[in-house]
């Protein structure tokens, strides 16, 4: 995603008039009364309070999300490819919400609800998973030294890197010790930890069959 100014964002984003208008639609379309489901694919939310809000089944795909408190219940919503940057989801219902190829920043999903939630190649940086349900989430959470694993079963993103499983695996020494000062001593201390949980994804699917 392009680098944007805040001026751009402040800009860019939906009016709560709008977000009313796209709530009104909503609330019928679930209802079975016609309306519309709510879209905001490729749209810019920025600072707004969206907790009263009922965007279940909500399209938020490759939306620019910067500085918002979420609605509580987005079950079944998708943020496929989106930008969450200081986004609040703390305590909602993200059942099967779909996270697929997004980047997250300083995201709050302490005491979320996360059961069956897809993170497929998700960028996770500074997030926080304090109390969060991640029952059924392909998501392995580990935290040591300065930085936290977010472990999902082809993809790990460790502080500012993000790469499949294989790479982690195949990356010598010396490559690791570009990435950081300190990431040699803390992928030596650790490495060992984080490939048991990546590999922990084949045993449950072995365990399911």
């Amino acid at each position: 995603m392009m680098e944007l100014t805040m001026y751009q964002i402040e800009m860019d984003s939906l009016s709560e008039a709008e977000i009313k208008e796209i709530n009104d639609q909503h609330i019928l379309w679930i209802a079975g009364k016609g309306g519309e489901r709510a879209n905001f694919s490729g749209k810019t939310l920025w600072n707004l309070d969206l907790r009263d809000y009922p965007f279940v089944e909500a399209d938020f795909s490759k939306c620019l999300i910067y500085d918002c408190i979420m609605p509580h219940n987005l079950l079944n919503s998708s943020f496929k490819q989106a930008e969450l940057i200081s986004v609040n989801f703390q305590r909602c219902d993200l059942t099967h919400a779909a996270f697929d190829q997004a980047r997250c920043g300083l995201v709050n999903f302490q005491g979320a609800k996360l059961g069956g939630a897809t993170l497929n190649q998700t960028e996770l940086k500074d997030c926080n998973f304090t109390k969060t349900n991640l029952r059924y989430c392909q998501l392995r959470v580990y935290t040591a030294g300065p930085w936290t694993a977010y472990i999902r079963p082809d993809f790990t993103s460790i502080g500012c890197q993000h790469h499949s499983n294989e790479d982690w695996k195949r990356f010598t020494n010396y490559q690791i010790d570009d990435m950081s000062s300190q990431a040699l001593k803390y992928w030596e201390e650790n490495k060992k930890l984080i490939f048991m949980m990546m590999d922990s994804f084949k045993k449950d699917e072995c365990d399911s069959l």
